[in-house]
């Protein structure tokens, strides 16, 4: 241990036989110390000369620059206080087990209430105790033994180990059989917690101040993690591997888990090439060691940098996308002489082994949505924005310039398209909270973007978080680049300027919003790729500046043994949809959008999802109606048919709640049953068994165990009105209308379990099937937000001939909001509206005279004795100009309009549907010329094998399902035929090629091909 003599690793436990919870601890395997396989490094890489230059210039000129290095300067400068032997002591080598999480259940004193009041990773962990934590409730230290004493014994002095809550470094077992990760859970969060960050924060500081007593702590450091780095192996070591070796799995990382292993390896590679020039002087260091600096210089080079390139393709070093990608990067560089060229292409230019791996260019368009969306939760496609763009901008500096890809572009810009009312993120998937949140203002993000393309937007975006002008500086790579120009704050609290309603045609969801920009309606139907729940076709409702129907957000953890995460947070009956036979949803596939309509008062979404393969429809249609320029309601069709129960759930935000109707008393148990207490597994035999210790992550019941309080309506209608918790003049009312044999439920639930944040009702529509014919229900709800009174006097449903229909009454007005799923004749006799239209709102005002008309997919309205029509366009691709999203089109018919910018055009073949907004259109006779607003590319597949029947790829697809009936184009953008699928790394023709790519050659896909059909759906409006 920084020591003239080599590090000692006899002495772990090994267990020969199961502990009494099944677990076996493997023995220890040391690895050997190795020597540099490469010229030793001779520059700093990272930051050079000019680059600290500009740096000490910004600290000179701005004083939000100096903030930046204060607080840098304040977090290091708590390292200059302690010895490198304190220092050494927070170090401990592999023989130490890890543990992100000490027990699902929380505490042994105060149960899972440690979460409540600390959050996911709820213990303290202090630098001053190591090995230890601390209760965040009452102080309380784990565990009861001294482990530091029995770790510097070399494992021999077994004082205290009979003690309640001693621990030997595997944990604590309790009466109950839990094992407490005590030890573990200390060690993980020392190293990601405190050891991580020190190593940045020493070697910014010797970067921007030239003080060697930085480099000097910092060095100390890197050298103990030479002594320690190769022998770490988080499968055989760490609490969560062992967990999944059980299991058959293998949990990879080195002394963190693979994925938060990217950034401690990232911060010590961006410290060895900060301090590298300081080593040769560092005559403490090297008296400490033996060793001179040279020695010193390349022992930390092998042991760290080298091991953990080792690392990185042994895939111990892997997280989200962009994550390990950035990580090699600066390990490369901070190694420099490691055959970094060839390291480079396997990053850029390399299909690889899987979608983490895959080669930039690659990945673009393999795992970014045509429309700049990553394929997961927006939290953690922030991830592979910052990841990507910051991996780029360190290219670039090489000779690599990706910024010219245009979906780079559109993968910066995304956080910005997901946004609702220009203040919040919607909640999809693991992301967000109940509350809300704004994700993507990274200062670092958008000066590196504005640097690239100039975009104003980005002005706009980050002068909200005030990091604008002199205020540009936030973070250490900030203060390398220049200011952002100045600009003013939006007002109202907002982050973006109102835009319209838009569809992100890839990712699968639209944001309906009135034309202020005030109330906005999220809707979202794609497939998605990781971290998504079970959500299909769940909306939001944003208004008051807040969620007033809110997804619930991040779960209580990421980890399947804890059973609240799949059993609540991903299932479906937590989030606004319905649920058939007591199931959540089951299958992760494409959603279909029919109809996406924006107007001046009025607009429509429609779009189905195959996920329940019981049901033959699961389709719903959200309308949203303007009462003025900044109030709007939502009306809600949900149909479903198939299976034998459907229960409709709704919910709005915590707050204040109060409900119409007679309603019974609260029942005891749960929505599972009155026997069913509050989260127990009654629909899973298996993982409810007493004792059961498994994974939860194939949940797949109702989890209707957590939803309690349950009252029963007397009657088949109902409105809720809830209050926010974080503003009572912020109101919203749910009012939900009947149908035959529906019946009405309420219930509370948390948001998180386990946590218990915020206290949600739900309300609950059901409906069962009565003898064998298959149950068809169209659910409906109408959604109100209001500032002080409703604005909704009365709702009722109206007959009508097809489809289905509701009046809502208002201060001298009237609407009827029609919805259908096909193009059928519809009467609505009390109104005399006749429409073949599938969305329809007509305004009548007090006088029953028709004052505004709004209809989509449909080619008339009559309305008493006025008849309004529209004319739904046609027509076939002629050409297709994939690289520069442009194509041609061949109008049917003898009438036609250009359409707008940001209408959405269908496309079909044979096999398949899709859509895309537009963003520029010209027409000259028959002929339109368009522009899409998404990339009509969807995929590049490198092939290493072709024949007539298949081009077999060894490039990973995650969006394959969404390749049916695409068209497949050679390098030069060439047609070269349609898909019929995609399977076991398969293209397979629909039928014969036009031409056949030589082996290894890359193939691209297109999503229009030549003859695809078209269809610009009618839209009409019309105000008096």
């Amino acid at each position: 241990m920084l020591a003239a003599t080599p590090l000692r690793v006899s002495g772990q436990r090994i267990t020969t036989s199961p502990a009494r919870d099944s677990l076996v601890i493997p023995p220890f395997q040391p690895v050997p110390e190795r020597s540099p396989g490469f010229p030793l490094k001779n520059a700093r890489m990272i930051y050079r000369e000019a680059d600290i230059v500009k740096a000490r210039t910004n600290l000179d000129r701005y004083e939000e620059a100096r903030k930046v290095r204060d607080r840098i300067l304040k977090a290091a400068d708590a390292w200059l206080a302690r010895s490198d032997s304190a220092i050494i002591a927070l170090m401990p080598d592999a023989r130490v087990p890890r543990a992100f999480d000490l027990n699902p259940k929380g505490s042994p004193v105060h149960g899972d209430t440690v979460f409540k009041v600390g959050g996911f990773y709820p213990w303290i962990v202090d630098p001053d105790h190591p090995l230890q934590v601390k209760s965040p409730i009452d102080g309380q230290v784990f565990p009861s033994n001294d482990y530091l004493a029995y770790y510097k014994s070399d494992f021999k002095d077994k004082t205290g180990l009979d003690r309640m809550y001693a621990d030997d470094g595997w944990g604590w077992i309790a009466p109950d059989g839990e094992r407490y990760w005590f030890v573990a859970y200390a060690n993980q969060w020392m190293w990601k917690g405190h050891i991580e960050p020190a190593f940045a924060d020493l070697a910014h500081a010797y970067l921007l101040t030239g003080d060697k007593r930085y480099a000097h702590k910092a060095a100390v450091m890197l050298y103990r993690l030479g002594e320690v780095y190769p022998s770490m192996d988080h499968a055989n070591q760490s609490r969560y591997g062992l967990m999944e070796k059980m299991k058959g799995h293998t949990y990879n990382g080195k002394i963190l888990n693979l994925i938060w292993e990217t950034s401690l390896i990232q911060n010590a590679a961006e410290a060895y090439d900060a301090v590298w020039d300081s080593i040769d002087g560092d005559m403490a260091l090297q008296k400490a060691t033996g060793k001179t600096g040279e020695q010193i210089r390349g022992f930390i080079e092998a042991n760290v940098l080298e091991d953990a390139v080792d690392a990185y393709m042994q895939r111990k070093i892997q997280g989200n996308y962009g994550m390990h990608q950035i990580a090699l990067l600066y390990i490369l560089l901070a190694r420099q002489h490691v055959d970094t060229g060839k390291y480079l292409r396997m990053l850029v230019e390399e299909p690889g082994e899987s979608r983490v791996q895959s080669g930039l260019r690659y990945a673009l368009y393999n795992m970014i949505f045509r429309d700049g969306q990553p394929l997961e939760a927006p939290d953690y496609n922030l991830l592979t924005v910052q990841k990507i763009t910051r991996f780029a901008d360190m290219l670039r500096t090489g000779g690599t310039d990706l910024f010219g890809e245009p979906r780079l572009r559109a993968l910066i810009n995304s956080p910005l398209e997901m946004v609702a009312t220009g203040r919040i993120t919607p909640g999809i998937g693991d992301s967000g909270s109940v509350i809300g949140t704004l994700v993507g203002q990274d200062p670092d993000v958008y000066q590196v973007g504005y640097g690239a393309y100039r975009d104003p937007r980005y002005i706009t975006w980050l002068a909200a978080i005030d990091k604008v002008g002199a205020q540009s500086f936030s973070t250490f790579e900030s203060l390398f680049r220049d200011v952002l120009p100045a600009s003013a704050p939006l007002p109202d609290s907002r982050a973006l300027a109102a835009r319209p309603s838009h569809l992100l045609a890839g990712y699968g969801m639209g944001i309906l919003n009135n034309r202020s920009d005030k109330v906005a309606l999220t809707f979202n139907y794609g497939l998605k790729g990781t971290h998504y729940h079970w959500d299909f076709l769940n909306f939001e409702l944003f208004a008051h500046g807040r969620k007033m129907i809110p997804d619930l957000g991040y779960p209580d953890a990421m980890n399947e043994y804890v059973k609240e995460v799949y059993t609540w947070s991903f299932n479906s009956v937590a989030h606004n949809t319905v649920v058939v036979d007591a199931q959540r949803q089951a299958g992760n596939v494409p959603g279909t959008l029919h109809d996406f309509a924006d107007g001046k008062f009025a607009r429509s979404m429609d779009a189905s999802s195959a996920t329940y393969p019981q049901t033959t429809a699961y389709r719903r249609n959200l309308i949203m109606v303007d009462v003025d320029s900044l109030c709007s309601y939502a009306v809600d069709f949900f149909r479903v048919a198939g299976g034998r129960q459907h229960d409709y759930a709704l919910h709005g935000p915590p707050g204040k709640v109060a409900a119409d109707g007679q309603w019974t008393e609260k029942q005891p148990g749960t929505l599972a049953g009155s026997d069913v207490n509050f989260g127990d597994i009654y629909d899973d035999a298996r993982m409810g068994a007493k004792g059961y210790q498994g994974s939860y992550w194939n949940y797949k019941g109702s989890g209707y165990q957590y939803l309690f309080n349950v009252q029963k309506l007397n009657g088949d209608r109902t409105a809720l009105t809830y209050s926010h918790v974080s503003d009572a003049s912020a109101k919203i009312k749910i009012h939900i209308l009947p149908q035959p044999g529906q019946e009405i439920v309420m219930a509370d639930a948390w948001n998180k379990p386990r946590a218990k944040n915020y206290l949600l009702k739900y309300t609950i529509a059901r409906r069962k099937s009565v003898g064998e014919k298959p149950l068809k229900s169209t659910f409906i709800g109408i959604m109100e937000p209001f500032p002080d009174k409703p604005f909704i006097r009365a709702v009722r449903k109206l007959p009508v001939s097809q489809g289905a229909a509701v009046e809502v009454v208002r201060s001298g007005a009237a609407d009827v909001v029609i919805s259908d799923t096909t193009n059928g004749r519809k009467t609505v006799a009390g109104y005399h509206i006749t429409t073949d239209a599938r969305a329809a709102v007509v305004s009548f005002d007090g006088a029953g005279q028709p004052v505004r008309v709004f209809f989509s997919g449909g080619s008339y309205l009559k309305v008493k004795n006025k008849t309004f029509r529209a004319t739904t366009t046609t027509g076939i691709v002629t050409q297709v100009d994939a690289k520069n999203r442009r194509l041609s089109i061949k109008l049917e018919g003898s009438s036609f309009e250009k359409p707008a910018p940001g209408m959405v055009i269908h496309f079909t073949n044979a096999l398949r549907k899709t859509e895309h907004p537009v963003r520029s259109a010209q027409l000259a006779g028959n002929v339109l010329t368009l522009e899409t607003a998404d990339d009509i590319l969807v995929g590049k597949v490198h092939t290493v094998r072709n024949a007539a029947d298949s081009l077999v790829t060894d490039t990973n697809l995650p969006f394959a399902p969404l390749y049916i009936g695409a068209t497949a184009l050679n390098d030069r953008f060439e047609p070269l035929g349609l898909l019929r699928s995609v399977t076991d790394q398969a293209l397979k023709p629909a039928g014969k090629w036009a031409a056949m790519p030589a082996d290894g050659a890359d193939v691209w896909l297109s999503n229009i091909g030549v003859g695809d059909r078209v269809r610009i759906s009618a839209k009409f409006e019309w105000e008096r």
